[in-house]
């Protein structure tokens, strides 16, 4: 539980321009890698179900869109959190614990009402202050940190 002394954190949690932009772009070359291997009728069907595949994913995600994407997160000085969609929206939601914490982005995962949500969050220079506050808060919330080259000292 957090300190009731520690403020309210708001984050954007839209997903950068360079995020959405790698999305397109891995649904483009998810409908031109089967034209490498094929060709004719076929190679279009299986273009069209790959570039579908993989814009479904993305777009359940919230990364392109769609019902699960998130405008907000806040994290109350109480522990609890509030997330607000596109549509001005909001509900609470629990962290689940399997959110990482690195050294340069944080991966989280909740559990709401309307199911599971998940955010990338950058240390950009417009948010930069929060998302280093909330890292700290999860660290000390017990939020299990990243392993490898790109995690956090403990």
């Amino acid at each position: 539980m957090s300190s009731r002394s520690s403020p309210s954190i708001v984050i954007d949690c839209r997903p950068p321009a360079a995020a959405r932009l790698g999305a397109g772009l891995a649904c483009l070359a998810a409908a031109l890698i089967p034209w490498l291997v094929a060709t004719g009728p076929w190679a279009a069907l299986a273009s069209l179900a790959c570039a579908a595949m993989i814009f479904a994913g993305f777009h359940a995600s919230g990364w392109l869109g769609g019902a699960n994407a998130l405008a907000s997160a806040s994290l109350s000085s109480e522990g609890d959190w509030w997330l607000v969609g596109f549509g001005g929206s909001g509900e609470g939601a629990r962290l689940l614990p399997d959110s990482r914490v690195f050294a340069r982005w944080l991966w989280l995962r909740w559990d709401g009402p309307s199911g599971r949500r998940q955010a990338l969050l950058l240390r950009g220079a417009a948010q930069a202050d929060a998302v280093r506050r909330l890292a700290t808060r999860l660290r000390l919330q017990g939020a299990r940190p990243a392993t490898g080259s790109d995690s956090l000292p403990s």
